[in-house]
């Protein structure tokens, strides 16, 4: 005979404002792509990448290579004082691992109040030190959705 389990209030699974917000970061950057005649693939398991970037021509034709993006979103991202540089803190495995990658990886920082993105490119030569977490500042390359996006222009 099965024993009846007790009652739990509560007991389901919740959807927080962070799983709302790395959402809305993802569609975010699905439609400025759109916008500019390309297409962004959220990646299912993330494991340091959120995202691809698949960018086209001016005639449709698929361009070589992939962008990888990786986004951080926030309802109060830390800005600074004259609020066009936002910070970011980045485990340093995942930042080493960007810079493994034979093309730029895109670190994306989502403002869900102000449905604003900053945005910093992680090359080869982009610095890292020995410490666990890193923090970074992006700035001066903000896009908004309200603003029309050219093709190949996510600069804002």
């Amino acid at each position: 005979r099965f024993s009846e389990a007790p009652v739990v209030t509560n007991a389901r699974k919740r959807r927080t404002r962070e799983h709302v917000l790395a959402g809305l970061a993802i569609n975010f950057l699905e439609r400025l792509a759109l916008r500019c005649g390309w297409a962004v693939d959220p990646v299912r398991t993330d494991y340091g990448i959120d995202a691809m970037l698949f960018t086209y021509a001016p005639d449709g034709s698929i361009e070589s290579g992939v962008v990888w993006i990786q986004s951080k979103a926030s309802d109060a991202p830390e800005y600074g004082r004259n609020r066009r540089h936002v910070g970011v803190r980045c485990d340093t495995r995942d930042i080493r691992a960007w810079l493994d990658e034979p093309l730029p990886v895109i670190l994306v920082i989502y403002d869900g109040r102000r449905e604003q993105a900053f945005w910093l490119t992680f090359t080869a030569s982009s610095r890292v030190s020995g410490s666990s977490r890193q923090r970074y500042g992006c700035g001066s390359r903000s896009v908004t959705g309200s603003r029309s996006t050219r093709s190949g222009d996510f600069s804002g």
